[in-house]
């Protein structure tokens, strides 16, 4: 199912990007990059990355694929993409969230694991930010123990 989304998106972009091509040539393997993942799809990270995809390149949303993969649960693509630079304090310029707050969020323990070894900042500042909260206030909000432990060890205000 994944390559048939992945085959998807590469079809719909071929159709969509007609402007410049020299600007389609860099925009594809960022998307695909992003997207793999978002849907988990190792073997894509790794080819689209060896093709020149921007190891902190943003989707629409302004989401970068770390951010996407600690979101998900991949924690074998954030840990290539931390091992490969990926910006773990990244945070989206809209409405706050970083790759913590994402894997804090949606209860991803290893992730929060992998994102406090690489140096992660616990207390990113989340002020001048509607409706969002600290990862410990959502760890906290949603049950989710380990998380909770290892943010207040690693120095979480």
């Amino acid at each position: 199912m994944k390559k048939i989304s992945i085959m998807f998106i590469i079809l719909l972009l071929s159709f969509t990007c007609f402007a410049d091509p020299s600007e389609d040539e860099e925009i594809i393997p960022n998307e695909i990059f992003i997207e793999s993942a978002k849907l988990g799809i190792m073997e894509d990270i790794i080819k689209y990355h060896d093709l020149g995809a921007d190891i902190n390149a943003l989707d629409m949303f302004g989401w970068s694929a770390l951010m996407w993969a600690c979101q998900e649960g991949h924690t074998d693509i954030a840990k290539y993409l931390i091992d490969n630079g990926a910006d773990v304090d990244y945070r989206e310029e809209n409405s706050g969230w970083t790759a913590l707050i994402a894997a804090s969020f949606k209860g991803h323990t290893e992730a929060v694991i992998l994102l406090i070894e690489a140096r992660v900042n616990v207390n990113p500042d989340i002020s001048g930010f509607k409706n969002i909260s600290s990862p410990i206030q959502y760890a906290r909000r949603f049950g989710h123990t380990d998380i909770i432990s290892l943010l207040e060890n690693a120095g979480t205000e």
